[in-house]
């Protein structure tokens, strides 16, 4: 007992003169190291969150990259068949079997959307898309079939595929007049017109979830950088507690910046942008430097993706969904005496057979602008519903009113130049547009049905009429 006593008593002395400061020396040299370890450790992940949200940038990108290029080239395939069935001139039938075949766009671009990081539900989609694509593909062989026969082309001037294309024992009885008539009625029909519809719908489908998903994504990847710089944040004041020598050093490299960072996150949660200027130590400006590229990132997504919810890509005016917002706001205000104009160009299709697409979207854009100066100065909204079909919606109108914007619409579109579309004035252009009215439906649906019939009657009536 009494050498065990002696030898706590050493032991208590030892820790008294110096074994207490060394241990403390150990332990803050350990929290030392531990700290430091924990804060580059926090650094390098801000790094990889940012290298994540490029990675989610590019691959969304190529998406829709990849998605265009699909629509692109199943738009151009209905271009030659349309332009076959109509003008049985072999080249157009030529152009369409050379981007099946040997081009491929359809093809790269579904292989490259598949390759993707993309979700088993959104491949489903892709492949469905490709499968109607393919549907409707035999549907046009049999136009082609019909119309080469009709026009008395030689089989050994066919494509392959439209030579072993047999056809039934009905169509090979048609007169060569009917053939070529049955295969215009199916390519400009309803039958056709949907399939094109439901792809475009699929394609829509499919790109309004791939940006939904790589939204989140964004979102919590900023979450996870922003957890990073806590974690960092607080590691950083039980370093500066444990390293009380170094105290001015340490407040110039690191206390400083971190106080001027959480003065501008603050000043974020206001409606500040939250851009942190880098300085201090060299982790604490990578830190900053990672934050912001980060933050510009999802700043830009953010007000990219909801742009392409809200806006027409073509003319910049309102879509229908934000259209149909609108109105069902409009009409949630008790707005009995709420109008619509529908407005439809006039020939359309022939326009852009004549000058072109390119010409066609042109032109399209200027209507766009003819309609946006006919609107009220009121609140109202001028939209683009869906190719070449415009609405303006006015709340609380009469039909005096509404009889008066549609006149100004027509003197407006009347009045597009051909050098506002690029043509020279000799060049024959021309556009008008019918337009049709309602008033006083709250459901969107029903007064648009209603304005639609109007527009037909305006039609029927001979066109450029209200």
């Amino acid at each position: 007992m009494d050498d065990h006593s002696s030898k706590a008593t050493t032991v208590a002395n030892d820790l008294r003169h110096g074994i207490r400061i060394k241990a403390l020396m150990l332990v803050l040299s350990f929290l030392a190291v531990t700290v430091t370890a924990l804060f580059y450790a926090q650094s390098v992940r801000t790094q990889e969150q940012s290298q994540r949200q490029y990675k989610l940038e590019t691959e969304r990108y190529r998406c829709d990259d990849a998605i265009k290029q699909f629509m692109d080239a199943s738009d151009y395939l209905t271009s030659q068949a349309q332009q076959f069935v109509i003008t049985g001139e072999r080249k157009y039938m030529v152009n369409y079997w050379s981007e099946v075949n040997n081009l491929r766009n359809r093809d790269v671009a579904i292989e490259a959307i598949l390759s993707s990081n993309i979700t088993v539900e959104e491949r489903r989609t892709a492949t469905l898309c490709k499968y109607e694509s393919d549907t409707l593909i035999n549907h046009e062989v049999w136009a082609m079939r019909m119309v080469a026969e009709g026009v008395g082309m030689p089989e050994y001037r066919m494509p392959p595929e439209v030579q072993r294309y047999k056809l039934n024992v009905l169509d090979s009885a048609l007169s060569p007049t009917e053939k070529k008539i049955s295969a215009i009625n199916y390519i400009f029909g309803h039958n056709y017109a949907l399939t094109k519809d439901k792809i475009r719908s699929n394609v829509l489908t499919f790109r309004n979830n791939i940006a939904s998903r790589y939204s989140k994504e964004s979102l919590q990847a900023l979450a996870k950088a922003e957890k990073s710089y806590a974690i960092m944040k607080a590691s950083i004041f039980v370093f500066l507690l444990l390293m009380f020598t170094i105290l001015g050093l340490f407040i110039y490299l690191v206390i400083w910046p971190i106080s001027s960072f959480s003065a501008q996150l603050k000043n974020y949660s206001e409606g500040t942008p939250a851009f942190l200027k880098p300085h201090g130590a060299y982790e604490i400006k990578q830190f900053a430097l990672a934050f912001n590229k980060l933050y510009t990132q999802v700043e830009l997504n953010t007000n990219r993706l909801s742009r392409l919810s809200y806006l027409d890509y073509l003319t910049d005016l309102p879509n229908r969904a934000a259209i149909a917002e609108y109105f069902e706001q409009a009409a949630a205000q008790n707005n009995a005496d709420l109008g619509l104009l529908m407005i439809d160009v006039d020939n359309f299709k022939f326009f852009n057979d004549t000058f072109g697409h390119t010409l066609g979207d042109q032109t399209l854009v200027q209507i766009a602008k003819a309609i946006s100066a006919a609107q009220p100065e009121h609140d109202c909204l001028s939209g683009r519903l869906c190719g070449e079909e415009f609405t303006i919606i006015i709340p609380h109108t009469h039909p005096e009113e509404l009889a008066a914007v549609a006149e100004k619409v027509l003197y407006n579109v009347r009045n597009i130049q051909a050098q506002d579309v690029g043509l020279t004035t000799d060049s024959g252009f021309g556009v008008t547009v019918s337009i049709g009215g309602a008033l006083g439906a709250t459901d969107f649906t029903q007064l648009l049905n209603r304005a639609d019939k109007a527009l037909y009657s305006s039609k029927r009536s001979g066109k450029d009429l209200y």
